[in-house]
């Protein structure tokens, strides 16, 4: 027969919770480095079954093998370390706070502007940090943050000429200390006003005396006015007529004829024979549009005048080295676009009617014609109100006459009547035109008058 069952249970004989004070932690501040610090754990187990682990802040436990662990840490984290039995029951842990061994704030050696300019500045800063090193630079203008950056140099915008402006940085370095720093810098005053500054304004521009522009011929002019402007460019206008000796000569050497300042164009039309110059040259092109766009090349008599003034290689003597180029005069189209932009409200308007040339009317009034009188003047640019020199200035633009035809160009009078007349007349003088180059600025010197820089 079968004897009884013998049973055997067998039961944890490892009941007990791992022991306290078997695992140690230890960090030294002597291997503290810019980003991070070294800390060892140390573990003592008492029984080869218990199982040794450590965790980083929230992360999951690590279990190691080894009896000593060394990690790289980053500052400001708690470590943990225990020892753990075959059922999974752990040891309290022993904690360690990876604390702060970095107490010294940034230092700023400077903080200085680098480049300043009418509306914006940069500034460069040089700060050190020998613990744990530089985070971020935040960029402050007046108290208002700008922006917080990884870079030491900032680019301030948007500012305004001739102004004072308090510009701030801090400095914060990798465990949260700042040093501050500020410093006071005003924004450049421009060298000078643009093109597009005078013509945006020509009420206070326009007809003021220009100091500073020398050409060859400077003798002839003893003062130049800002006749007009446009994006780009700034025109200048003999303020009072070149006398005779000083116009330029005709292609076989023959001086304009008359005497003192009235100067007849008669024996132009006998030396000149560039006449096909302005439909070549963009400078031509530019300020007689609306002649050429509808007739090119005219072959009339006053074509050949009209070349002779605006041909720039016959007055390139009163073209200096601010200049682009020098007319003999305004044409219409120019003469018109300036008187606009000073009378606003009554103004000129030109238009090529045939192939003789212009006429003339007030925006007012309903139809074209070759005689028409100006309102008014505006600081002496469009009319020299005295006969004693010349009876009027030549326009480099020829005229739609009925009485003289083909051999007609348009003056403006003394008396302000916009005219026409034969290039023979003997009572009429010139006025030079300049073309300034684009980046010619203009600076106030007194009311009225501006210098060139």
């Amino acid at each position: 027969s079968w004897s009884e069952e013998v049973s055997y249970t067998v039961t944890n004989i490892d009941e007990n919770i791992p022991p306290e004070g078997i695992v140690e932690i230890d960090a030294s501040p002597k291997e503290w480095t810019k980003d991070n610090v070294t800390v060892t754990i140390t573990y003592n187990p008492n029984s080869s079954v218990l199982k040794k682990k450590y965790k980083i802040g929230t992360e999951e436990w690590q279990y190691t093998n080894e009896n000593e662990v060394t990690l790289t840490i980053e500052n400001n984290t708690t470590i943990y370390a225990a020892l753990e039995n075959a059922q999974g029951q752990s040891s309290d842990a022993v904690t360690y706070n990876v604390e702060n061994i970095d107490k010294e704030k940034p230092v700023i050696t400077s903080f200085e502007a680098t480049n300043i300019g009418t509306d914006s500045i940069t500034v460069n800063v040089n700060a050190t940090d020998e613990g744990s090193g530089i985070a971020t630079y935040a960029y402050y203008q007046d108290n208002i943050l700008k922006a917080t950056t990884e870079t030491n140099t900032y680019n301030y915008t948007g500012l305004t000429a001739g102004i004072n402006y308090t510009f701030k940085v801090i400095v914060t370095d990798k465990v949260g200390l700042t040093t501050t720093k500020d410093v006071v810098v005003t924004t450049a005053t421009p060298p000078g006003d643009d093109a597009s500054i005078v013509a945006n304004n020509p009420s206070e521009y326009y007809g003021a005396e220009v100091t500073g522009y020398t050409c060859t011929n400077s003798a002839a002019v003893s003062k130049w006015r800002i006749f007009y402007a446009d994006s780009t460019n700034i025109y200048l206008i003999a303020d009072d007529y070149i006398a005779l000796q000083y116009a330029p000569n005709g292609q076989k050497g023959t001086k304009i004829s008359n005497v003192y300042y009235k100067l007849s164009m008669d024996n132009v039309y006998k030396d000149y024979t560039g006449a096909e110059w302005i439909n070549t040259n963009s400078k031509g092109k530019k300020w007689l549009s609306l002649f050429l766009n509808s007739y090119g090349t005219s072959t009339n008599e006053s074509i050949r005048a009209v070349a002779y003034m605006m041909d720039t290689n016959v007055w390139g003597v009163y073209a200096g080295a601010k200049a682009e180029y020098a007319m003999g005069g305004p044409t219409i189209e120019l003469f018109s676009a300036s008187y606009k932009q000073t009378h606003p409200n009554k103004y000129v308007e030109c238009n090529s009617i045939d192939e003789y040339g212009y006429k003339v009317k007030l925006n007012t009034d309903s139809s074209y014609k070759y005689v028409v009188e100006l309102q008014d003047d505006f600081n002496h640019i469009y009319i020299k109100s005295d006969d004693y020199k010349a009876d009027g200035m030549w326009i480099a633009s020829p005229s739609s006459s009925d009485t003289y035809g083909f051999s007609s160009l348009i003056n403006i009078r003394y008396s302000g009547a916009i005219n026409c007349g034969s290039y023979k007349n003997k009572y009429l003088g010139f006025r030079p035109i300049v073309c300034l180059k684009s980046d010619v600025l203009l600076k106030k010197i007194s009311d009225g008058v501006y210098a060139i820089q």
